[in-house]
């Protein structure tokens, strides 16, 4: 009897609270890869991005363009994550499923200007909506064992309206910046289990700048770099029985560096590294002045990405990527000191590793269509000394995602 209670009160308490925490999404505040092109090439961004989408990742390069482009983007995503609760010489399995989601995630314009009076300078100017933040996804939970299930919807996330400018020198430096303010900025969340159901909505508001430079150091080498300012993300809303909430996420600087070479005509290497400033996330409820740390005193994290691109009749790109997540592991003990159980949490983020693939596919000289597929994993452990009960949690967490970007130029 005392073993069944130890596994119903350990076990629904990991199952509940995992579910709660949305894990799909990981890092709720990791800006959206929302180029196809970027993705594919192990999700780098800042010099691998195609035509007008450059607005939202590097916008130095909108001077670049050959041609006016217009482009739309969109992207589904699935996947599962697996428990494996081992109770002394027992064990239990949950699952959680993230069924099939779709959303269309980016639209662009971008015009490249030359100046004819001075042939040194060349303009690019940008206007387009992204999604920023994507919340988008659903959620399936259940545990045979104890009989539970759990079904969740979320939609939206923090949505932006980008305007955005570039400028280069003699076709060797360049510079650009845009500032993103929120537009149809909403997202609600649905929840039913065993216990309960609720529904919230609201809209999340907030604005930042990003400035960008790539010096073209050579015809077959090109660095670059961006920085996205701080901001301050407000999320209000309201529950389905009235209760209303508010918070102020205070989101830290972001910084990246990037590497681009060409080896030879039909080859280019990829490298981005960013930084993630977890232990400088902090946030405040309501209208209460007092400031909280989002992920306590976590270490800072980074994210280091890599792709390769074989261009042909049709490009074919790979990549790889690794980066921080604020997933922290965890563990509950006896502790002689204090008399009583204590939890130790680690105070370093899980790393997250993922490959990507796709394939380009021009239509003329006036159609593009980029493809791609990323696969990523997360695996960890937790382990709990419960009344004499050695509990162990493995976690294994795998997501797939495709997307496709379709290009103009005219």
């Amino acid at each position: 009897m005392k073993k069944n209670m130890v596994i119903l009160v350990v076990v629904l308490s990991i199952s509940v609270g995992v579910f709660g925490q949305e894990e799909y999404l990981l890092n709720s505040f990791e800006p959206e890869i929302i180029d196809a092109r970027a993705e594919a090439l192990g999700r780098t961004s800042i010099l691998s991005s195609s035509g007008a989408n450059y607005l939202f990742n590097n916008p130095s390069m909108l001077c670049k363009l050959t041609n006016r482009n217009i482009q739309i983007s969109g992207r589904a995503i699935y996947g599962n994550t697996n428990l494996k609760q081992k109770l002394n010489e027992e064990t239990y399995n949950l699952k959680t499923e993230y069924p099939l989601n779709m959303k269309i995630t980016e639209f662009s314009i971008g015009i490249p200007y030359k100046n004819i009076n001075n042939p040194n300078l060349m303009w690019g100017f940008g206007i387009g909506y992204r999604t920023y933040y994507d919340w988008g996804h659903k959620e399936t939970c259940r545990d045979t064992y104890l009989d539970y299930e759990a079904e969740s919807i979320t939609t939206g996330g923090f949505s932006t309206l980008v305007l955005g400018s570039a400028i280069n020198y003699r076709d060797k430096v360049s510079g650009g910046i845009t500032f993103s303010f929120p537009v149809f900025s909403n997202s609600s969340h649905e929840f039913q289990d065993n216990y309960e159901a609720y529904k919230s909505e609201g809209e999340l508001k907030g604005s930042f700048f990003t400035v960008s430079c790539s010096y073209f150091l050579h015809k077959s080498i090109t660095m670059g770099a961006r920085f996205r300012t701080g901001f301050t993300l407000l999320r209000e809303g309201e529950f389905s029985n009235g209760d209303k909430y508010k918070y102020d996420y205070l989101i830290p600087s972001e910084l990246g560096v990037a590497l681009k070479v060409i080896p030879y005509d039909k080859l280019r290497i990829f490298a981005e590294f960013l930084t993630r400033n977890f232990g400088k996330f902090e946030y405040e409820i309501g209208n209460n002045s007092e400031t909280y740390s989002l992920y306590n005193d976590s270490n800072n994290g980074f994210s280091f990405r890599t792709g390769l691109e074989f261009v042909s009749i049709i490009t074919f790109r790979s990549g790889f990527f690794i980066q921080s997540v604020p997933i922290y592991k965890d563990s509950l003990f006896w502790s002689e000191e204090f008399n009583q159980y204590v939890s130790n949490f680690s105070e370093t983020p899980e790393l997250e590793s993922g490959f990507t693939a796709g394939l380009g596919i021009k239509i003329g000289s006036q159609i593009h269509i980029d493809l791609s597929g990323t696969y990523s994993s997360l695996i960890f452990d937790k382990n709990y000394d419960y009344y004499g009960y050695e509990y162990v949690v493995d976690h294994i967490l795998t997501r797939f995602k495709i997307g496709c970007t379709i290009g103009y130029f005219f």
